[in-house]
């Protein structure tokens, strides 16, 4: 019996309960005090568990709450022989089918030849934004409440009204440690929260903050590249669902705001370096402190290249701008000590933390790994969300180092700075980090989306087959509704084998847009009830630094 794995799914063990002895037809009691769990076999056979007792002898028979079963492999055989039956078919016929696909295709081609034209973007802006909205909203109210937004929400709003970083002393008071998502990650769950008291208006609040940041980050990249932003404009709106994970952006969790400035840090580097090396700073230590793993892995690359002390002393100037400025506060609000004791702190914690896998261990590395897939979230993910953190980074890097000349014709050199930064994260995620928290991924997975729009955008590549791989990487993130991945590859493959003259990006756009629009424009239809933003916490509207605000908060469901 592995009592790990009983406890990651069922919870911590009750002192009253015996799970070493059940009796094989042991008839379970009901217990008050258990949350039932929706269990499953192989084979698909569900059962509720009512007591710990009784789940316990569930999950060591094999039964898990989100378990691969029999039809879930017949379903992704089913859709995989159905696709190559489909390439069987237009190959085999694809003289009849062309002569038809033609006429078809001149009756549609003038909607994403047009999809540059501002008269299109004026038409498409405001039906996709109130899908977005309507989406938001609807997940904002669903959310169940996490103490980790309770805990950035409270520091942030202190910090923008009188520079107190507090979330409480059962957190460790003011500039804790344990305050991992900086600033940066819900300036507009700030904003939200001062205006409305409500967390629902919060979170979307949150949201807008994300897209607007990306959006100033698209107009530099308009100025320094003097390219055609259209498309990064309209899928502004839609790439952040398809990060893993992406309701983190409505908890206010630092890890999508602080990708999203140390990705872009990446392609302004050698456009505007010192603005770059700022952002870099500023995404580690007013966002995340976990993007210093990326940045080690980008700047160590480019700086074994260049082997050039005087840039690397300008560097390091910059760099201490962001750094020097929060240490500065620090200094002063610090409970326990001055800088130098919060940046020891720091260390210790960091090191101490479950997450970061560099506590002392007598396991070895490869012990460990095998250790912490058996335990860790990841044996709850689906079989999407593994394809997706662990299949497609592998890909993406491989086309990077392929393709690395051409990228760096564009961009100047970064093909290879960019595939450490993706590198380093990816390498710590699977091998070091033992809790495989998925929020965690986006250390990598934010680089990979938003590169993918880039090189996209740009049009930067010439190669069908490139421009049919990128399509289809960007879309295998799709999070709503997964059937539609397999149809898109099929009508991207069929949309390029058609075009014998030039590689129609044009269409390509067309489709990414449509299709990830389409995937939250779904919901809108199937639910029954609409969000409502309204209800606020009557304990937050006076103190939300306070004990009776936070256990409201979190029974707020």
């Amino acid at each position: 019996m592995n009592l790990e794995i009983i406890q990651t799914f069922c919870g911590k063990q009750p002192p009253d309960s015996d799970i070493t002895n059940i009796a094989e037809n042991t008839i379970f009691k009901v217990d008050p005090n258990f949350t039932p769990i929706n269990l499953y076999d192989f084979w698909g056979n569900a059962a509720t568990v009512n007591s710990y007792v009784e789940c316990a002898n569930y999950v060591n028979g094999g039964w898990r709450p989100l378990k691969t079963t029999f039809f879930d492999i017949l379903e992704i055989i089913g859709i995989g022989t159905l696709s190559a039956f489909l390439l069987f078919v237009v190959f085999k016929y694809r003289k009849n089918i062309k002569i038809h696909f033609k006429t078809v295709i001149k009756k549609v081609k003038i909607l994403p030849s047009r999809i540059n034209s501002r008269h299109l973007i004026v038409t498409i802006f405001p039906i996709q934004a109130f899908f977005v909205f309507d989406y938001i909203r609807t997940k904002s109210v669903r959310l169940p409440s996490f103490i980790d937004e309770y805990i950035t929400l409270t520091s942030n709003v202190g910090f923008f009204k009188t520079l107190n970083y507090n979330a409480g002393s059962e957190f460790g008071g003011n500039y804790s440690v344990q305050l991992t998502s900086g600033p940066i990650s819900d300036i507009g769950g700030v904003i939200g929260w001062i205006l409305s008291d409500s967390i629902y208006i919060s979170r979307v609040s949150n949201f807008l903050w994300i897209y607007f940041l990306q959006l100033i980050f698209i107009y530099i990249l308009k100025k320094v590249y003097f390219k055609k932003i259209d498309f990064l404009f309209l899928v502004n709106g839609l790439f952040i669902f398809l990060i893993p994970w992406w309701i983190g952006a409505l908890y206010g969790i630092g890890e999508i705001a602080s990708m999203v400035v140390f990705t872009n840090a990446i392609y302004l580097f050698h456009k505007n370096r010192n603005f770059s090396i700022i952002l870099f700073a500023i995404s580690i230590f007013f966002g995340k402190y976990l993007t210093l793993v990326g940045f080690v892995g980008f700047y160590l690359s480019q700086i074994l290249r260049e082997k050039n002390i005087r840039k690397i002393n300008n560097d390091f100037f910059y760099f201490l701008i962001p750094v020097v400025t929060w240490l500065a506060i620090v200094n002063f609000k610090y409970e326990n000590g001055n800088a130098f004791d919060y940046i020891r702190d720091q260390i210790n914690f960091i090191f101490g933390h479950q997450s970061s896998g560099l506590k002392e261990s007598d396991t070895s590395l490869v012990d460990g790994f095998v250790s912490s897939i058996s335990v860790s979230e990841f044996i709850n993910w689906n079989d999407y969300e593994k394809i997706r953190v662990l299949i497609i980074p592998i890909i993406f890097m491989l086309f990077i180092l392929k393709n690395r000349e051409r990228i760096n014709n564009l961009f100047g050199y970064i093909a290879l700075p960019l595939f450490y930064s993706i590198l380093l994260p990816y390498c710590w995620f699977w091998i070091i980090n033992p809790t495989k928290w998925i929020r965690l991924s986006q250390h990598f997975t934010v680089v990979i989306i938003i590169s993918l729009i880039y090189f996209i955008n740009f049009e930067l590549f010439e190669s069908r087959f490139n421009l049919a791989l990128l399509a289809i990487l960007l879309i295998q993130f799709i999070d709503n509704n997964k059937s539609f991945i397999p149809i898109f590859v099929v009508v991207i493959l069929i949309a390029l084998y058609f075009k014998k003259d030039n590689l129609s990006y044009q269409k390509i756009k067309f489709l990414i847009f449509v299709i990830i629009l389409i995937d939250i424009m779904i919901p809108y239809f199937e639910k029954t009830t609409f969000g409502n933003l309204s209800p606020v916490i009557e304990e937050c509207q006076t103190v939300l630094l306070s004990s009776d605000c936070k256990n409201a908060y979190m029974t707020n469901n």
